[in-house]
């Protein structure tokens, strides 16, 4: 505000609103309402692998990818290893099959993720998604920082895992999952309150 009571941008704002208006346009850099951003973000959550297979054309892998959400993605970005591709349009509850330059070990193509994790009264949830019993397993919570903040080692079977989560903030977070076998997988899931 000025000595006359005017209200003035100062430079620095000025200087950050030309580089968002020069990253959004020439760099691809979203810029959204809070409402929107979340929608995507959930749907985005409910996009999974469904199958991957090989196909007749030596070199490929085929990975069907399918929208489970009520929200119609645009622009879908798809990574396998370093190849990245972009599905311009993807309905609600429709799948879509993309072609993959297979690279690395052929004999094991990526899996569909077993697991799904979700938020509900004070307590994180891992249950398998196809009903079978979760083997004993360490489940440790982090922070979009890299923090931990809470965890689970479970040393018998059981129908699902429950790790308390009290008077936590809403939010991005991950799970990180290690089972006896040496296998990690890592999962994002958002809470919102």
């Amino acid at each position: 505000m000025t000595p006359s009571g005017d209200c003035e941008i100062i430079d620095e704002v000025n200087d950050a609103f030309q580089m968002l208006d020069t990253y959004q346009n020439e760099r691809g850099l979203w810029i959204d309402t809070v409402e929107n951003i979340f929608d995507r973000m959930l749907a985005i959550e409910k996009v999974e692998i469904v199958s991957s297979d090989s196909v007749s054309c030596p070199g490929f892998i085929k990975v069907t990818v399918s929208n489970n959400s009520d929200y119609n993605l645009s622009n879908l970005s798809v990574k396998y290893l370093d190849e990245r591709l972009t599905i311009p349009a993807l309905p609600a509850h429709c799948s879509s099959e993309l072609l993959f330059t297979k690279i690395g070990d052929p004999v094991n193509p990526p899996v569909p993720i077993p697991y799904f994790v979700y938020y509900a009264d004070n307590a994180i949830y891992l249950k398998s998604k196809t009903d079978q019993k979760i083997p004993p397993m360490s489940v440790q919570i982090y922070n979009p920082k890299g923090q931990r903040v809470c965890g689970l080692n479970q040393q018998t079977q059981s129908d699902y895992l429950e790790i308390p989560f009290p008077n936590k903030a809403a939010g991005i977070y991950f799970a990180r999952i290690k089972s006896p076998d040496s296998r990690s997988l890592t999962l994002r899931f958002t809470i919102i309150k």
